[in-house]
C-alpha cells in the first residue's frame, strides 16, 4: 500500500521480482507526458466527473452524451444516447473516431473537446468516422 493506493502483482514470481519490475517501469515514466482517461461507466457520478476535471495535466472523458462544460470529453458515437459508454477495452472498435495521436502529441483541451459532428479539421482530436 502506497499513499492509500493497493497495487496487486498478479504475474510475478516474488515479492521481490514484483519491486524490481515496478521499480525498472517507474523510472521510466515521465511525469510530463501522462494522459488520463475517464469514463461515464460503472458507477460514474457527476461529482468523479467534476474531480476528474479538476486533474491538472491532459485528459481524455470518454461519454455517451455530449459535455460542453468538460473540455476534455469527447461523445463516443456508438453509444449516443445512453447513460454510459460500452466496454471501451473489448469494444476498441467504437473509439477509432480518436485521433490518439494528436493526444499524444498534446493536443489542447479546446481542440479534443470536438465531436465528430462539429469536426472542422484533421488537427482535432476526434476524427470522422472510417477515416
Amino acid at each position: 500500500m502506497l499513499d492509500g493506493v493497493e497495487i496487486h502483482f498478479m504475474h510475478y514470481t516474488s515479492e521481490a521480482d514484483a519491486k524490481e519490475k515496478w521499480e525498472r517501469r517507474a523510472a521510466r515514466v515521465n511525469m510530463n507526458h501522462l494522459i488520463f482517461t475517464f469514463t461515464d461507466r460503472d458507477l460514474c457520478t457527476p461529482e468523479l466527473i467534476q474531480q476528474f476535471k479538476r486533474i491538472p495535466g491532459r485528459k481524455l472523458l470518454l461519454t455517451a452524451r455530449p459535455m460542453p462544460w468538460i473540455p476534455c470529453a469527447v461523445t463516443v458515437p456508438a453509444y449516443r444516447g445512453l447513460s454510459e459508454i460500452g466496454d471501451a477495452y473489448t469494444h476498441f472498435e467504437n473509439l477509432t473516431h480518436i485521433n490518439y495521436r494528436g493526444l499524444v502529441d498534446g493536443m489542447t483541451q479546446t481542440q479534443s473537446a470536438r465531436t465528430v459532428t462539429d469536426l472542422t479539421t484533421e488537427s482535432t482530436l476526434v476524427r470522422p468516422l472510417g477515416s
